[in-house]
């Protein structure tokens, strides 16, 4: 069981890296965006930035704001309890293993 709950956040902070460096390249290369003339990358960059756009605006009117935030709040907290486990968890297993070290050398 803590082997797919580190899988999982392996895989959630690997999809967030991602995510940044994704729109960090993004960044880099709609930067040259104001030219008159624009390289096929920058076209295609324009038209998924139109498409997102679209989509979250599309998204953005379907939700209602009060039931996001609710969303979100249990979101966040389940987060915050599942790191807090995490944490009692390592916590106990460092504390063993001082015990252990101890004993081992006699303290």
């Amino acid at each position: 069981m803590d082997m797919d709950r580190d899988h999982q956040y392996d895989l959630l902070t690997a999809a967030l890296i991602g995510a940044a460096v994704g729109a960090t390249a993004t960044l880099l290369v709609a930067t040259g965006m104001r030219e008159a003339r624009r390289t096929p990358t920058q076209r295609m960059v324009r038209r998924g930035r139109n498409w997102a756009t679209a989509r979250r605006n599309a998204i953005g009117a379907s939700l209602d704001p009060s039931a996001v935030r609710d969303q979100m709040g249990d979101v966040i907290s389940s987060a915050r309890d599942a790191i807090s486990d995490t944490v009692e968890s390592e916590l106990k297993d460092l504390r063993k293993a001082m015990r252990r070290q101890r004993r081992r050398l006699g303290v």
